[in-house]
């Protein structure tokens, strides 16, 4: 794989701030869910900020709960209520570096008006309808894409409803028509840029753990008046090669119950050590308040309050395509396409080149799933191009067909993944497609199984079994019999038990706690670390005993540490009470640091911690200690 294509694909994985160039090509759900048609909120007139004018007199309360119109919180404005904001966003992604010590650029920009509608209230729940009537360009310096421009911009013009709480916080989405996923990520993130959590307590400072589509984040909050704030993105939970610096401002209109204005900007840096290249997304968004209104209740879409909604960070994204409307979408976007045609231009995509093709590419790849799903005769002839092609074309092409997730698709993909005679590297490489199937079947179930405990190859037995841990944990039904534990002296005979551990981890089940125990006292290093790992998706008391037992002083740092701060990341009675002990032991400076990061994402914790953190700050004989405590300390409000 060449330097420039690689440097493409991290930029896919990790660069998730909302730009058409910034997608991931991981993402499964090319259709999205069918809702209401959009509102045409200015059904009354439009007063200016500051001037109420009949809306307090107005009969406009909640379908199922009124809000007090004296009541008017940061964000309690009733039902029924709009309001217009002017909008602007720019957004741009840099790559420096590389072994090629090339550079590529890529900006978008984004103005015009921003319409919230609240649509319905229950309890501390609200539910709002946003549409953006704004014009979406390319900077100057990039090249054009007016077909990503035009989707994006007819996206958000037909709006997206956001399920949130009445402190700000946002609990998810449900997107209206057809989208693509390069403008749900565009939409995600302005979103999460608009996002301005206030204490309920009228706190001067807190603290909140954000989800995002770049993952979940540490967010400092402080009240600098009345009604003004401000936010700070200080670290993403695992986020070691990120670094992210966030800052905004937000001031609410208490006449109208809601944001009076906000502005936000971030850099979001993530270093590529193996390519000494650097990649850095830039966002600004602002919003000020230019007129406000109510909406007939007769005029407002359903709430849907029981329908799904997706999360913020894009995790469980529907990605079926059973709606008919989705699925005309579908075929009209393919119309007059083949395989054969997808496959060229996915080829030329990937040749290196000065311009920026990752929007196109992942257009290119998206409609190639689509066709896979739609047209089952069009697998036999991209199962003929994956065999001639080389490995980057093949390993996007065969991500395509893990996406369309059909059972031909699988069947495919077994077929390619067991196919004894065939270069190993493609076999690889559709064992890692198969990550991608989001309801395996049995027969993935049987090759991962038959390859696993074989004896194959051994970067395909060790794809197998991680594959086989993940299929475990997204249909256990189908598991009997073919249990990983049972691999395990075939794992030691091949000197993959680390491997093995991590599919263990893979499955995420309690049963196998068992086994990360005994593996936590074994005398290798490298094991007793896959141990641990494998932990973090057990959930049973047990499993906060056994990294417990992890921080004792004979464990080695690097364990002692893991441990430490997956039990300040938990919480609750027993894991805290390690917590205390551990930040108050002053012979291990990096794991007091492991701790005070695990307690970042915590959105609270109890008064021993609380007072631990403080006596570290001002106390602690580690300068690098007595830094990350001030930083936490700093930001400890009344809960």
């Amino acid at each position: 794989m060449n330097n420039t294509h690689l440097l493409r694909v991290t930029l896919l994985a990790f660069a998730t701030l909302a730009i058409v160039a910034a997608t991931s090509l991981r993402t499964n759900a090319p259709p999205a869910e069918a809702m209401a048609p959009p509102v045409a909120p200015a059904t009354t007139t439009a007063h200016l900020v500051g001037d109420r004018g009949d809306q307090g007199d107005s009969d406009a309360g909640c379908h199922r709960q009124d809000a007090a119109a004296t009541a008017l919180g940061p964000y309690a404005a009733p039902t029924g209520t709009w309001l217009r904001f002017d909008l602007a966003v720019q957004a741009s992604t840099d790559m420096r570096g590389g072994h090629e010590e090339r550079s590529d650029h890529h900006a978008q920009e984004l103005a015009g008006a921003l319409t919230v509608t609240v649509v319905d209230r229950i309890d501390d729940e609200i539910v709002v309808r946003l549409q953006v009537d704004a014009h979406a360009s390319e900077a100057a310096d990039a090249p054009a894409d007016d077909s990503a421009a035009t989707a994006l911009t007819r996206a958000l013009a037909t709006g997206v409803q956001v399920r949130m709480r009445d402190d700000g916080d946002v609990l998810g989405l449900r997107f209206v028509g057809v989208t693509t996923a390069e403008t749900r990520n565009w939409v995600r993130t302005l979103v999460a840029s608009l996002r301005f959590v206030v204490d309920p307590n009228g706190a001067a400072t807190w603290t909140t753990a954000e989800g995002d589509a770049t993952g979940i984040a540490r967010v400092a909050y402080s009240r600098i008046a009345a009604t003004e704030i401000v936010k700070r993105k200080q670290a993403y939970k695992g986020g070691e090669h990120l670094r992210v610096e966030g800052h905004g401002t937000a001031s609410f209109a208490p006449q109208v119950g809601w944001l009076a204005a906000c502005e936000y900007r971030e850099v979001l840096v993530l270093a590529v050590a193996e390519l000494g290249a650097e990649i850095r997304l830039q966002l600004s968004t602002s919003a000020r308040l230019r007129e406000h209104g109510v909406t007939a209740l007769a005029d407002l879409p359903t709430a849907g309050w029981d329908e799904p909604w997706l999360s913020l960070d894009g995790s469980g994204e529907v990605a079926t395509s059973s709606d008919a409307a989705q699925r005309q979408h579908m075929r009209d976007a393919i119309a007059g396409r083949s395989a054969a045609r997808l496959v060229d231009r996915i080829a030329t995509l990937l040749q290196p080149t000065d311009q920026d093709n990752t929007a196109a590419l992942h257009e290119a790849r998206t409609h190639l799933a689509w066709l896979i799903e739609l047209d089952p005769d069009a697998l036999f002839a991209v199962r003929n191009l994956a065999l001639t092609a080389d490995a980057d074309l093949a390993a996007v092409v065969l991500s395509a067909v893990g996406s369309a997730g059909t059972p031909a698709a699988e069947a495919l993909l077994c077929e390619l993944f067991g196919g004894s005679g065939l270069p190993e590297a493609l076999r690889r490489t559709a064992g890692v497609a198969m990550f991608q199937l989001r309801h395996p079947g049995e027969r993935a179930f049987a090759m991962t199984w038959e390859l696993a405990s074989a004896s194959a190859p051994a970067a395909l037995r060790e794809t197998a079994m991680l594959l086989h841990g993940a299929f475990c944990h997204a249909a256990p039904e189908l598991a009997a019999g073919r249990s990983l534990r049972n691999l395990e002296q075939h794992a030691v005979r091949n000197g993959e038990v680390a491997t093995w551990l991590d599919a263990i981890g893979n499955e995420g089940c309690d049963n196998n706690l068992d086994i990360a125990a005994r593996y936590l006292r074994h005398d290798e290093p490298m094991l007793r670390q896959a141990a641990i790992s494998a932990i973090r998706r057990m959930q049973s008391p047990a499993a906060v005993d056994l990294l417990v037992e992890a921080t004792a002083a004979s464990q080695s740092r690097s364990l002692r540490c893991e441990a430490a701060q997956q039990l300040a990341e938990r919480g609750g009675e027993r894991a805290d009470g390690r917590v205390v002990d551990l930040l108050a032991d002053p012979t291990d400076e990096a794991v007091r640091l492991a701790v005070l990061s695990g307690l970042s994402f915590r959105p609270r914790f109890g008064v021993e911690i609380e007072a631990a953190v403080r006596r570290l700050a001002v106390s602690d004989p580690a300068e690098r200690v007595r830094a990350a405590a001030s930083g936490l300390r700093d930001h400890i409000g009344a809960r």
